[in-house]
């Protein structure tokens, strides 16, 4: 497989318009915006106020470009997208090759025909989705408790503001984008699995070759250990059976564990695909060799809610995990490492992926694997009625879902498939809109985990975070699945509440401090730091946020003179 990326430097503009600017990409309207000087940093004061116009607005990027001769004589050339953010349309030297509405989706076209040697020219036109959102919502009210309209869009849910972040729905190239050539065949789908017993550990791909001419072909699956041992096997592809298992019988091997229960040794896995000696396409995986379950057991109280890695249960101990930043593109390898290190080193032993955020990058789920992170992976649908009763939003959600799980499935770090965060706690407030609840209902409790099920057999699924595991029944319960505990903070209890509750696992709970002096000063100046000033408020999105902050601070503590000594209070406070 040949691959020639398109990322780099592009030029944006306003759609209709006559000024062009410089894009980088990966990146988006903000980041591009703000490099021309255009917008002022919408993190700094109250600046968010002013670049709002920017999603009210369509986009357009552009691209040219030059293919070589090795690529064009490939038989098979794609533009492969893995990240449009959102309402894309394509084109290629003046031809539509199509439009996207869903950012978590890897979208393809066979492009070899639209083609040339010498100059070509990309165009990617992004629709407002505060335009979109506010057209379907007038067709048809779906009732939300954050953002009216957005769960019609597969998009970043908090993008259009949440009670912890900014309102920044941002468009444009979020992800790689490139075309692959191929040529006689090539690795539809590659599925590596573990089987451990007696003390040792097979590893087994299951791949699916496509191939369009006839040849022999033959497959390979090397496994370099941590200690740089190599070992492989090999299999010629038979007649027209392009579905075939490779084995390997792991030498002495070393098992990854959780942190603070053992090492994260990692093994480097790679599935070749031959022709007459010549590679043709290669995919790698880092791999860490575990057993993982979901223990459920009927007790007293009623059911257990265990993670079980390598027959030990553990006592998870983390946080839930939103964007790093609201401009994704801004997360670079060292922040991911910075920050899963920083987990670690706090005892952490998973994290839970919210669902109204997106589907991670490769890099976060590296470092989870190297500091041993479980990763409790949330499918990215967040506190609002979805319409699933859509056979359009239907299909392109299973699609979402095929990419992701096909994506992830051989991570060490991932334990557990989630339908949803809170969608099933709140849906008492939606629950006269019958055909939503039917869909609700289907798709979290059939259709999603059929697919999970078909794609992902080794892993767990729940259908709802909080949920007792039945629709609508004991929900947010200790004694069945996850709670989300918020009793404190919202809730206004006192810290002596948690000694009341003995849930299974608390998979959502917290209380605000106020960020450290250096980070308030990084967006307010030395006038406005206080609690009531326009800008520290500004950036409180929780409702009553400062008041709540105080109100527990009074409690425990004599108020100081000094903001600066406040800060550190509330810390404190957190803290305990």
């Amino acid at each position: 497989m040949l691959y020639q990326s398109l990322s780099g430097m592009w030029q944006m503009r306003e759609l209709n318009t006559d000024e062009w600017h410089p894009a980088m990409v990966p990146g988006g309207t903000y980041t591009d915006l703000i490099t021309a000087g255009k917008i002022p940093d919408p993190f700094l004061g109250e600046n968010e106020n002013q670049v709002q116009w920017v999603a009210d607005r369509d986009w357009e990027y552009r691209r040219e470009f030059q293919v070589g001769p090795e690529l064009l004589d490939e038989d098979r050339v794609e533009l492969v997208c893995m990240g449009l953010d959102t309402l894309a349309e394509i084109t290629l030297n003046g031809q539509l090759l199509g439009k996207t509405d869903n950012m978590f989706r890897t979208y393809r076209w066979d492009v070899k025909e639209h083609l040339k040697p010498g100059d070509n020219t990309l165009v990617i036109v992004f629709r407002s989705p505060v335009a979109y959102i506010d057209s379907r919502q007038k067709m048809r009210k779906l009732p939300s408790i954050m953002n009216g309209g957005v769960a019609y869009l597969r998009k970043v849910q908090s993008h259009f503001g949440w009670d912890w972040g900014p309102r920044l729905p941002v468009s444009g190239i979020w992800h790689k984008i490139g075309l692959e050539g191929f040529s006689t065949a090539r690795l539809r789908d590659v599925h590596l699995r573990q089987r451990h017993e007696n003390d040792r550990v097979t590893l087994i791909a299951n791949v699916d070759v496509e191939q369009w001419e006839s040849a022999e072909l033959a497959l390979r699956l090397v496994l370099m250990g941590p200690d740089g041992r190599i070992q492989q096997a090999e299999s010629v592809l038979a007649g027209d059976d392009h579905r075939i298992t490779l084995a390997l019988l792991v030498d002495d091997p070393q098992l990854w564990w959780p942190n603070g229960l053992g090492e994260q040794p990692l093994y480097q896995a790679e599935v070749v695909l031959i022709r007459d000696g010549v590679i043709l396409e290669r995919r790698s995986f880092q791999v860490g060799l575990r057993q993982l379950e979901l223990r459920q057991e009927v007790d007293k109280w009623g059911k257990t809610f265990t993670f079980v890695v390598n027959g030990v249960p553990i006592f998870a101990r983390g946080a839930d995990w939103i964007p790093g930043d609201s401009l994704p593109t801004r997360m670079t390898p060292e922040r991911y490492e910075r920050l899963i290190r920083d987990a670690a080193k706090a005892n952490m032993n998973m994290l839970r992926v919210w669902g109204g955020g997106y589907y991670e990058d490769e890099g976060f789920y590296d470092m989870c694997d190297r500091y041993g992170i479980l990763v409790w992976q949330d499918f990215m649908f967040a506190c609002a009625a979805y319409p699933l009763d859509e056979t359009e939003f239907l299909e392109n959600v299973r699609v979402e879902a095929q990419d992701v799980v096909c994506r992830l499935r051989h991570r060490a770090c991932l334990a557990l498939w989630c339908g949803n965060n809170e969608v099933e706690m709140m849906w008492g407030m939606w629950k006269r809109h019958k055909s939503l609840t039917a869909a609700c209902e289907r798709f979290f409790y059939h259709q999603l985990p059929d697919l999970v099920t078909e794609l992902d057999s080794d892993r767990p699924y729940w259908p709802s975070s909080p949920s007792s595991g039945k629709f609508m029944e004991k929900t947010n319960s200790d004694a069945y699945g996850d709670t989300h505990m918020w009793q404190v903070w919202h809730g206004l209890k006192p810290f002596t509440y948690y000694r009341s509750r003995f849930t299974r696992i608390a998979s959502e709970f917290g209380l605000e401090a106020l960020p450290a002096l250096e980070t308030l000063r990084s967006f307010a100046n030395s006038q406005e730091l206080s609690m009531d000033s326009k800008v520290v408020l500004h950036h409180q999105r929780s409702a009553g946020g400062n008041d709540k902050i105080l109100y527990y601070l009074t409690h425990r503590f004599r108020l100081p003179r000094d903001f600066s000594d406040l800060i550190y209070l509330t810390q404190i406070q957190q803290a305990e």
